[in-house]
């Protein structure tokens, strides 16, 4: 079952010590032992995809891929908030999904 969430990244420049959220919106699929986390940014500019094997009941390890430059893949963790929300991290930052 496809369900829509709302993608939040935040990204921090630490050199200028600023930081921003990109917001965008994201499809979710759940398998037995895995979820698909298709989203995008920029107005839908930009796309990107999570898939994430299930460890344990909360959390999630991924591999986030940049649909849009598909030389830029990244590991991504994430931790199942509630049902309404997914918290996660990867090299840039935060990559959290909300309902």
């Amino acid at each position: 079952m496809v369900q829509p969430l709302e993608r939040r990244h935040r990204s921090d420049d630490l050199w200028n010590r600023k930081a921003f959220w990109k917001n965008g919106n994201a499809k979710l699929v759940d398998h037995t032992d895995r979820i698909f986390l298709l989203f995008d940014w920029d107005d839908g500019r930009r796309q990107g995809l999570l898939e994430a094997r299930r460890l344990g009941e909360r959390r999630l390890s991924a591999r986030y891929l940049n649909l849009s430059d598909p030389s830029v893949s990244r590991p991504w963790h994430g931790v199942i908030i509630d049902p309404r929300r997914i918290d996660g991290m990867w090299s840039n930052g935060r990559l959290d999904f909300r309902r």
